[in-house]
């Protein structure tokens, strides 16, 4: 492991440099940009397979190998790594959204939007104890299924919120639903995760499964992202609503006195500035609409 570790130390500067350009990144495409991030970790991974490869077939052929291969022949934990996984790139993004719906839409402070979490908070904690009991009683598979199919309309339900005009009473019965199936299949999956395998080996099973947990996580809110970025043009915030505005889509309301006088200063002085410097009057914006 500490070779690996050095290894990894030695390189890190150098693979630095292809993801230290944000600039570079942003200007692409949903499409090219994970066509992009593909080419450059298959080449990172091709770099590092020499000295990983050393490191790693080493302890296989020693009588107490730091990860038994053979572990991957026990399908109950083949079948949580491939949960751990897919519950992370889903479920396990709709924080990061949740929190930009809230502060970035809704105009919520720090305080508040750490609130506004305490709800789906206790739902996921009462969904993990309602998972051991079902798990119990119907069995992993069809807890996890269960699970994810519930949870799929909860978070279909928790749309209705994902509006500029939606109170927070509009997402709660989404986040409630949600929340409590979020902590029914992540009960479950570690149920089935740590299945069948020796007591000696649990702490290895429970590895390998984060790993694939985290690695679903980076990997789904990449994704995620890309996608909601479509057709915005790359702008955000006043920018983007100016957009909108445009193209015939209401300005949202502001939910509090000092954000609606806000609000009218800026639009005073948008008007003052069109009058004084007529060529700014209009601007591209994403779809072909434009600023007014």
């Amino acid at each position: 492991m500490l070779a690996v570790y050095e290894h990894g130390i030695s390189r890190i500067v150098t693979d630095q440099k292809v993801f230290g350009a944000p600039a570079s990144w942003q200007v692409l495409d949903p499409g090219e940009l994970i066509e992009r991030a593909v080419t450059h970790l298959t080449g990172l991974f091709r770099r590092h397979a020499p000295s990983s490869g050393r490191s790693c077939c080493s302890p296989v052929r020693s009588k107490d190998p730091l990860m038994p291969f053979r572990l991957f022949r026990n399908r109950s934990l083949s079948v949580g790594m491939t949960v751990t996984f897919i519950y992370m790139a889903t479920f396990g993004t709709l924080p990061y959204f949740l929190t930009v719906l809230m502060q970035n839409v809704h105009g919520y402070s720090a305080l508040e939007t750490g609130l506004a979490f305490l709800v789906p908070s206790v739902a996921i904690a009462t969904g993990t104890q309602l998972g051991e009991r079902l798990t119990t009683r119907l069995g992993t598979r069809t807890t996890l299924i269960a699970g994810f199919a519930v949870g799929a309309v909860g978070t279909a339900v928790l749309a209705l919120g994902f509006d500029a005009d939606a109170t927070y009473t509009t997402a709660l019965p989404g986040l409630i639903l949600s929340g409590i199936d979020q902590g029914i299949v992540w009960t479950a999956m570690w149920i089935a995760a740590s299945t069948g395998v020796a007591p000696n080996e649990q702490g290895i099973a429970n590895g390998m499964a984060s790993t694939t947990l985290n690695i679903g996580n980076a990997i789904g809110l990449a994704v995620l992202t890309a996608i909601a970025d479509v057709g915005t043009d790359g702008k955000a915030g006043d920018a983007l609503q100016t957009c909108h505005r445009g193209r015939g889509v209401p300005r949202r309301p502001a939910h509090r006195g000092g954000h609606a006088d806000r609000a009218s200063d800026h639009d005073r002085s948008s008007s003052q500035n069109h009058r004084t410097h007529p060529d700014r009057r209009r601007g591209l914006c994403p779809h072909g609409a434009v600023s007014s």
